[in-house]
C-alpha cells in the first residue's frame, strides 16, 4: 500500500523531534525521502499528492530506528556531501564537517592570486574529503593523503575514484618521525593541510551521542595534558617537507588558537593568520614556511 510523502515526512519529522530539535529532524526526515524515495524536496512540496510504495517506506524504517539510536544519518546513508563532491562516510571516517569545507574555500581562494601547489599533502585524510577536493580543483598537482587507520585509507581511495580524483594514499604514523621521513623527501611540499584530532577528553561531556558512540574516537580526542600533541607533530613535519614559502593549513580547537600559532611561530613559520569560522569561532591557522 502507498502512503503520500507529506504524511511521511511529518512522521518520520515527528518522531526524530524525540531527540532532535525540530528544525534538524525535519531536514533530516527529508534527507531520508530523498535518499531512498528519489523524490527532491522541492518537487514533493509542490507535489503533496506523491505516493511511496511500501517496500521503499519499510527502507526508510529501518534507517529511521537507526537514526533513533543516535546513529549520524551520513552513516546510515553512507555517504554525504562535502564541496559539491559526495563522499562515502562510514564508522572509520569523521564526517565533513561545514567548518573544513571553510577551510578548503580559504585555501583555493589564498591560491587564486599565485601559482596553485604542484605537490601538496593532507595529514590525517580520513574520507579523503580536503585531499579528494583540492585534487579535483588542482588536477595537474601531486596530492599526497597520509592516515593511520588502514580502514580510513580504503574509503579514502573509494572516494578518490568515485570523484576522478588522483590521490597517492599512505598509512603514516604523523607522530613518527622515522615514519613520515620516509614518505617524502625534504623540502617536496608547496602545501600541507590537516584537520587533525584536537577535542580534549575533558570536553567529551559536552558532545552529543550521535558523535560520541559512532565517530571513531582515534580522530578526535587528544589528551588534556597535551592539546597541542598533533599539532607540533604537523608543525615538525612541515618545516621539514615544506619547501621555502610553502604554506601550512590546520584547523584548530578554538580554545587553543593563540597556543597554535605560537607552535608554527616556534618552528620558523611567519605570516602566521588565526581565522574564524561561520560561528564566530577561530577555527583555522595558517602560516608560510620562511
Amino acid at each position: 500500500m502507498a502512503v503520500l510523502i507529506s504524511d511521511l515526512h511529518q512522521q518520520y519529522s515527528q518522531a526524530l523531534q524525540s531527540i532532535y530539535p525540530t528544525p534538524e529532524a525535519d531536514t533530516m526526515a527529508w534527507w531520508l525521502l530523498e535518499h531512498y524515495a528519489h523524490v527532491r524536496k522541492q518537487d514533493a512540496i509542490l507535489r503533496k499528492e506523491i505516493a511511496i510504495q511500501t517496500a521503499v517506506i519499510q527502507e526508510i524504517q529501518t534507517a529511521l530506528a537507526r537514526l533513533l539510536r543516535h546513529e549520524p544519518i551520513q552513516y546510515v546513508l553512507g555517504e554525504t556531501e562535502f564541496y559539491g563532491l559526495v563522499f562515502e562516510v562510514n564508522e572509520a571516517t569523521l564526517i565533513p564537517r561545514p567548518e573544513t569545507e571553510e577551510i578548503v574555500y580559504t585555501i583555493l581562494q589564498k591560491y587564486k592570486k599565485q601559482t596553485p601547489p604542484q605537490t601538496l599533502l593532507d595529514v590525517g585524510t580520513g574520507s579523503g574529503c580536503i585531499a579528494v577536493t583540492l585534487s579535483a580543483h588542482w588536477p595537474q598537482a601531486q596530492t599526497y593523503a597520509w592516515d593511520i587507520s588502514p580502514k580510513a585509507l580504503e574509503t579514502a581511495t573509494r572516494n578518490a575514484a568515485r570523484n576522478n580524483a588522483t590521490v597517492t594514499f599512505r598509512q603514516t604514523d604523523i607522530l613518527n618521525p622515522e615514519d613520515w621521513q620516509k614518505a617524502l623527501a625534504p623540502e617536496s611540499l608547496d602545501l600541507l593541510v590537516s584537520n587533525p584530532p584536537y577535542i580534549t577528553l575533558a570536553e567529551k561531556s559536552q558532545m552529543r551521542p550521535n558523535v560520541l558512540d559512532y565517530e571513531p574516537e582515534t580522530a578526535l580526542f587528544v589528551p588534556d595534558e597535551q592539546p597541542l600533541l598533533f599539532y607540533e607533530a604537523l608543525a615538525q613535519a612541515a618545516a621539514y617537507l615544506l619547501k621555502p614559502q610553502g604554506y601550512i593549513f590546520l584547523e584548530i580547537n578554538e580554545q587553543f588558537a593563540p597556543q597554535t600559532a605560537a607552535c608554527l611561530r616556534g618552528h620558523g613559520f611567519e605570516n602566521i593568520v588565526i581565522q574564524q569560522d561561520m560561528r564566530g569561532k577561530d577555527r583555522l591557522v595558517y602560516g608560510q614556511k620562511c
